[in-house]
């Protein structure tokens, strides 16, 4: 009876236990979670943050808008086709440009590049 009784409560003790280790492990899995939502949360407000400050970026680096106020601020303009001249590495020598072509719009990669160069007087050392 006494060993009928032991193991009874020793069951009784293994069933609290397992119940004790699912109710801690449902809480661990619920606070894993919301710090789980707290960072997608933060990933999204970041992906859009990184969205407006690409889209502030491509506006402030519009080609239209820099040579606007290159023109309005800086008074630079483009200068005649007759003057503008392709600057080459071997010897400085310089070549006529036949017809520049405007840049793309919004795109930094393709832009004025030899239509600004400077004469051959003017070249650097």
């Amino acid at each position: 009876m006494m060993l009928r009784a032991l193991v009874l409560c020793l069951g009784l003790l293994a069933v609290v236990a397992s119940a004790v280790a699912v109710v801690h492990s449902h809480h661990q899995r619920r606070t894993l979670v919301e710090a789980l939502e707290r960072v997608e949360e933060r990933r999204d407000r970041l992906r859009i943050e990184w969205a407006m400050l690409h889209l502030e970026h491509s506006t402030w680096a519009a080609g239209e808008r820099i040579e606007k106020i290159a023109g309005q601020s800086l008074d630079l303009h483009r200068p005649p086709a007759g003057e503008i001249r392709q600057v080459t590495l071997e010897g400085l020598e310089s070549e006529p440009v036949a017809s520049p072509s405007p840049p793309k719009s919004g795109n930094l990669r393709t832009g004025y590049g030899a239509e600004f160069a400077s004469s051959p007087k003017e070249s650097v050392r």
